[in-house]
């Protein structure tokens, strides 16, 4: 029984083996007939003689020299090479997006909404970096920022090596990871109050406090909002402005001088002089005679600009502006949910022994860790989709339009390639 049993295994063995040779023969046999098939397809659609081929394409510049001597090479210089730099009309060429690797996760956003077109900005760094500022401030809270750290380590180091997608959504997390956990310890929150409240017995006073730009932190979210809410619409100024500049340079670079006069810097003068005359008139400021006509000739000047573009239609060009601007109130928004939800578990966790005497001690721990998991979850959804909202909406308003077509050189991307020894 025992020899049997020996050459069942040996015979299951042998033909496990045997089918996954035959699996890895076949796919490498689909792969070599498609290569084919692609090698006769893209022949077809070359003009040509009896004798003669003419390949038109697209190449990065960089490698246009690599090209050309690899082309002379395989035809024996029997072959008329030329390339010069195309124009948006009417060549209509296809876009290269280049990006850092650390951005390249980003890259993702901006394929979402639209590739952008061969004269316009790449925005995927600048976009990377405000959604990874406002997601930070949205989820707000060093615990959660941890865990996402730890998570995305996880998957960086366990499954990166087997799913680029996992390894690139990975360093996501971990950047996002960084910045909430920066951000949630200056709000002064690791999962809300948890440390004040079940360690030291005083959730009001806080551990540590310091001073940066004469701004003292930390800066609790539900106790001082206002201090919140203006950092989130100095954030969001910041970025509209950007976005502003952005669309100076681009209309510049066009050669759409007009354009870039009448439809982006009129927004320049708009917010200095009017930034100036609401301060003064509104908000009290201390402001001299001299700005205060200086601010008045700013403010015409940039309504008349607006105006020889939109006509009378451009109050409602301000309006939307304002619009825009004040969307970035989101941010203290989603980060009192997030601090409200945490403080709103703690609570429940710590007078659950007071309503249950014995066993509210082992349930604590277990509310507590479902509670704070289920908020993470729920937050960093919120955080990622208002966060990327915001660069769509409000960013993207400013300066981009999209519709390009990406760059995507002939290529055989294998998954698996068999070698044979040549004698």
């Amino acid at each position: 029984m025992i020899g049997l049993e020996k050459e069942r295994i040996k015979i299951t063995s042998y033909i496990r083996e045997q089918s996954e040779k035959f699996l890895d023969d076949l796919l490498a046999l689909r792969e070599e007939v498609q290569l084919e098939r692609i090698k006769k397809e893209v022949s077809k659609n070359f003009a040509k003689t009896q004798k003669t081929y003419m390949i038109k394409g697209w190449v990065l510049e960089k490698n246009d020299d690599d090209l050309k001597n690899l082309v002379e090479r395989v035809s024996k210089d029997h072959v008329l090479y030329s390339s010069d730099i195309p124009s948006v009309n009417p060549d209509n060429p296809p876009t290269y997006i280049e990006t850092p690797i650390w951005a390249k996760t980003f890259r993702t956003f901006v394929d979402l909404f639209s590739t952008p077109k061969y004269n316009e900005l790449n925005p995927t760094i600048i976009l990377a970096v405000f959604f990874m500022v406002f997601f930070g401030v949205m989820l707000g809270d060093a615990g959660y920022g941890m865990i996402l750290i730890i998570l995305s380590l996880f998957g960086i180091l366990k499954f990166g090596k087997y799913s680029r997608l996992i390894k690139e959504w990975s360093i996501m997390g971990l950047f996002l990871g960084i910045t909430t956990t920066i951000f949630g310890f200056l709000t002064y929150s690791f999962f809300g109050d948890f440390i004040p409240r079940f360690f030291f017995g005083n959730p009001s006073e806080p551990l540590y406090s310091f001073t940066i730009l004469n701004i003292k932190f930390p800066i609790e979210t539900l106790r001082d909002p206002l201090s919140i809410l203006t950092i989130a619409l100095v954030l969001g100024l910041i970025q509209l402005n950007v976005g502003v500049l952005l669309a100076i340079y681009q209309s510049y670079k066009r050669r759409e001088f007009k354009n870039m006069l009448t439809k982006n810097f009129c927004w320049i003068p708009l917010q200095i002089g009017g930034g100036l005359l609401i301060g003064y008139y509104i908000l009290g400021w201390y402001v001299t005679n001299v700005l205060i006509y200086a601010a008045a000739v700013l403010t015409l000047v940039g309504f008349i600009l607006l105006f020889i573009k939109e006509g009378p239609l451009g109050f409602f060009g301000v309006t939307g502006y304002i619009g825009d601007w004040l969307s970035y109130a989101r941010l203290l928004a989603l980060g009192l949910g997030t601090a409200g939800m945490a403080l709103a578990f703690n609570i429940v966790a710590q007078i659950i022994p007071e309503m249950i005497p014995v066993v509210g001690f082992i349930f604590t721990p277990i509310i507590l860790v479902i509670a704070h998991f289920a908020n993470l979850g729920l937050q960093t959804l919120g955080a990622g989709v208002h966060s990327i909202r915001l660069q769509y909406v409000e960013f993207f308003n400013r300066f981009y339009e999209g519709g390009g077509r990406k760059f995507e050189p002939f290529s055989i991307k294998r998954k698996y390639t068999k070698t044979k020894d040549v004698e």
